[in-house]
């Protein structure tokens, strides 16, 4: 395991552990805000482990590729969460939070099947 992934790893693991205590005294607000982050950090930590996300971010050709990647994934993770947390509490605008979502889910597509370079 490469130490770029191990420390995204540990990062969600704490942030997660973080928010969960913040959530038990009431800080509702920003223990949801550190959940967030806390995906995001679990995903890239995901990412660094597949060898084919390596091999992008180790060339110095498509290193912006794997920037994009981590971009367009961030966004999918925070719009699903947003989505979620708003059709939760019954606010059906939440819906629009799909747009980004799809296209963060579309751009990663494209990248796997090497339309995107």
């Amino acid at each position: 395991m490469s130490t770029i992934t191990t420390s995204f790893l540990i990062s969600g693991i704490l942030l997660s552990i973080i928010s969960k205590i913040l959530q038990f005294f009431n800080y509702w607000q920003l223990g949801n805000s550190l959940v967030i982050i806390a995906a995001i950090c679990f995903v890239i930590a995901l990412l660094f482990a597949w060898p084919a996300f390596q091999q992008l971010y180790r060339a110095r050709k498509t290193r912006h590729t794997a920037y994009l990647c981590i971009f367009a994934t961030s966004i999918s993770i925070i719009s699903f969460q947003l989505l979620m947390m708003q059709l939760v509490s019954g606010q059906l605008i939440g819906i629009l939070w799909l747009i980004p979502l799809i296209t963060g889910v579309l751009i990663n597509i494209l990248i796997y099947f090497r339309v995107l370079y």
